[in-house]
């Protein structure tokens, strides 16, 4: 498992990386997407806000990635008959 990212750059990375396990037709939408997150919060200076928004970055990515494996399976199934 990829360590947690503990700086803003980091996370940025990794979220990124991230993208890749999504099926292809979505990647660039969830990359414009954490671009356009990453840079809505560049002028946050509170660590305690900077580590809240972080966890939850990494949290809603986890998600997706589970949305993504559990929905996906079928519609590739689905569509490709």
């Amino acid at each position: 498992a990829m360590l947690k990212p503990v700086h803003p750059l980091q996370l940025y990375a990794y979220l990124l990386r991230k993208t890749r396990q999504l099926p292809p037709h979505v990647q660039n939408y969830y990359r414009y997407h954490i671009r356009q997150q990453f840079n809505s919060h560049l002028d946050e200076e509170d660590p305690k806000r900077i580590s809240e928004i972080m966890n939850k970055a990494v949290d809603d990515m986890e998600w997706l990635i589970r949305k993504v494996r559990f929905s996906f399976k079928p519609f590739i199934f689905k569509y490709t008959k």
